[in-house]
């Protein structure tokens, strides 16, 4: 489904896959308003604007320190250069923040790998696609996304996005960090979406969600109440893991597999509620490890120990 939706997406829209710092000339409009707001607060001391025809960006340069902000209004590659890259700049690199605009539909491989200086993103509603290994190597903490939040989980290679940059990052949905989430009218939440939020508290998934991907809500280290819609059928490998704030957690009866070391690290998790305990078992990719009877489950303290600690890196199953 993937690899469908990215060659569909590559056919039609702009796509931002390659970057060059071709040199700008030089301007005397010291205006910063095109300067998105989420933006200026990271970089005040910008006195130069221009717009660089031949690069296809728009270009903020910081006088004292050479420091760049760009904003992404269209792609300037076509898709033969998809995959084409701006690493090797490393710590040289000027490039400290990137505004996505309504435009830019897809963020091409490898595009801004290597950019260790890349610290913020402003990101319209418009992105659908992140390619793989697309921020690698960057330093990012700070994410503004003007779309919903139901948007912003629904983003594919999400991945290649939050796995990167700083330990914890501040993801803000229109404007606003987020602390608490309901996410509606999806049916997946995609892998790493809200990876190493810190803000993160509280977390409603509704009963349109089917599955909870790869590593959605690993590393929320405040993340202290989760409510888990019943039509969920797949928690994958890693989605709560080292979330050290969650205390209790239901499973409903809709659940038929969860992923390897899916409650891993959760350290205060000591309550785990199976709606439905019959019939679950625990696997490696070899074989099966242990059938669980229904009074074991039954037991929120004792499944809590199995989920968390004794089976955790296992691969359950009901069946």
């Amino acid at each position: 489904m993937k690899k469908r939706l990215f060659a569909f997406i590559m056919g039609i829209v702009p796509i931002i896959s390659c970057f060059s710092f071709v040199a700008c000339g030089d301007s005397e409009n010291n205006d910063l308003d095109n300067m998105p707001k989420q933006l200026q607060h990271h970089h005040e001391h910008f006195q130069v604007y221009d717009v660089c025809d031949k690069c296809g960006w728009e270009c903020l340069y910081r006088s004292d320190s050479g420091e760049v902000v760009v904003m992404a209004k269209e792609g300037n590659a076509s898709a033969e250069y998809y995959g084409e890259t701006v690493s090797g700049y490393g710590l040289s690199n000027p490039l400290v923040s990137i505004y996505f605009s309504d435009s830019v539909m897809v963020v091409g491989n490898s595009a801004f790998k290597d950019c260790k200086r890349l610290s913020s993103l402003l990101i319209s509603n418009s992105l659908m696609y992140v390619g793989d290994y697309a921020f690698s190597g960057c330093g990012i903490s700070d994410i503004y996304y003007t779309g919903t939040v139901g948007q912003w989980a629904s983003i594919e290679g999400l991945y290649y996005l939050m796995r990167y940059g700083s330990s914890y990052k501040d993801l803000y949905i229109n404007g606003k960090k987020i602390t608490e989430i309901r996410l509606d009218d999806i049916t997946e939440i995609e892998e790493c979406a809200f990876y190493n939020c810190s803000s993160l508290e509280n977390v409603i998934i509704s009963n349109s969600v089917v599955r909870i991907k790869y590593g959605a809500f690993s590393g929320c280290i405040s993340l202290f109440f989760v409510v888990i819609g019943y039509s969920v059928e797949q928690i994958q490998n890693n989605a709560f893991y080292n979330c050290i704030s969650l205390e209790s957690i239901a499973i409903p009866k809709s659940v038929t597999e969860i992923g390897y070391e899916a409650f891993q690290k959760c350290s205060k998790l000591e309550t785990v509620i199976f709606n439905d305990p019959v019939g679950w078992y625990c696997r490696d990719y070899r074989s099966i490890k242990k059938n669980f009877t229904s009074t074991e489950l039954s037991n929120s303290v004792t499944a809590a120990k199995y989920l968390v600690n004794t089976c955790s890196a296992l691969k359950w199953y009901k069946g």
